[in-house]
């Protein structure tokens, strides 16, 4: 209603106009007569663009350089050789969901390292891992994974040796392996692994056979520091019964986030022992290797990562030939 006086009254009415064509009617009366009048405005909302879903694929590269100063891993008897060498890692991964919580995984993996000093070209190593993954992330209760693989190592050889220069192909394995993750809460979670192997040995039968690899890790968060820690057991069968062992590994590490830096601190430790006497040495070889680490990773971008690791590793071992120590910083760049 106007007001006495007024020749005009301006009214907002809330209402959320409809893509497309919407219609209004207005009514006006007055004292001597009433009108109606049709009104229609037509909206045309600005072109919403869909996020597009991510690709089902996952690619990792990291490259390293590594300064050793142990780097052919001499008793400290002997005289230690320092040398620097460059690593690639190549990781790819491509998933194909089977339902909401089901999902299939292609996997290739490549990592090689090339010395810069070009007469340690012979300790230069290929590795390659091919595998297929099957998860479901609620399995009663549980994240299970299960899958198989082939991994393939290879050596530079000598040309003295086999007259190449390229990587010639020392050992290949395949292996089936399944995994349970169980989380308490946001921050905690347990995760173990179980894992069959069946080694063959290019060039000597003597180490054919099988390995068996038994994991066990947990993680979790306290006032803002990451705590985790794990345990591993391995043994072999191998053809030649001598060449027989069992590893047993224990790990722990903290790690403190701080704006875009995370610092870390690593222990491990590992027992080796053969199970039978060795004819060379008349000794039942027991080796035990010690690796301390401290991290410094820096994120550039949320793909853009440097990571800088100072290691200490010292193994002990009742063959002297095979006791070492070894000083690495390492520079990494993960994209």
């Amino acid at each position: 209603m106007i007001r006495p006086g007024l020749d005009f009254m301006e009214y907002e009415v809330p209402y959320q106009l409809l893509p497309g064509d919407n219609t209004f009617e207005i009514f006006v009366q007055t004292r001597d007569a009433e009108i109606r009048q049709p009104i229609l405005l037509t909206y045309n909302p600005p072109q919403i663009i869909q996020p597009r879903e991510p690709l089902p694929v996952d690619l990792v590269l990291i490259l390293g350089q590594v300064q050793s100063d142990n780097m052919l891993l001499v008793p400290e008897s002997s005289t230690k050789r320092s040398a620097s060498k460059n690593e690639l890692l190549l990781s790819l991964s491509y998933h194909f969901p089977l339902g909401k919580i089901q999902k299939l995984f292609f996997k290739g993996l490549l990592k090689i390292d090339r010395q810069q000093d070009r007469s340690l070209a012979s300790q230069e190593i290929l590795f390659r891992q091919f595998g297929l993954d099957y998860q479901d992330r609620d399995l009663w209760g549980f994240s299970f994974t299960s899958g198989l693989g082939q991994n393939v190592i290879s050596s530079k050889s000598d040309v003295a040796s086999s007259g190449s220069e390229g990587f010639v192909k020392t050992s290949e394995s395949l292996f089936l392996f399944g995994s349970a993750e169980n989380k308490f809460g946001k921050s905690t979670s347990l995760h173990t692994k179980l894992q069959l192997e069946m080694q063959n040995k290019v060039t000597t039968d003597s180490e054919d056979g099988t390995l068996n690899h038994f994991y066990l890790d947990g993680k979790t968060t306290l006032f803002g520091i990451r705590f985790n820690g794990g345990l591993q057991n391995s043994s072999s069968a191998f053809k030649e019964t001598v060449k027989n062992y069992q590893t047993s590994v224990f790990k722990m590490g903290i790690q403190y986030p701080w704006e875009s830096w995370i610092f870390g601190f690593q222990f491990r430790t590992s027992d080796q022992k053969y199970k039978e006497l060795d004819p060379a040495s008349q000794i039942i070889p027991q080796h035990k290797q010690d690796l301390i680490s401290l991290q410094s990773k820096y994120s550039f971008t949320k793909t853009m990562i440097g990571d800088l690791t100072l290691n200490q590793t010292k193994k002990a071992s009742n063959d002297a030939s095979k006791a070492y120590q070894e000083s690495q910083p390492i520079l990494n760049y993960l994209l």
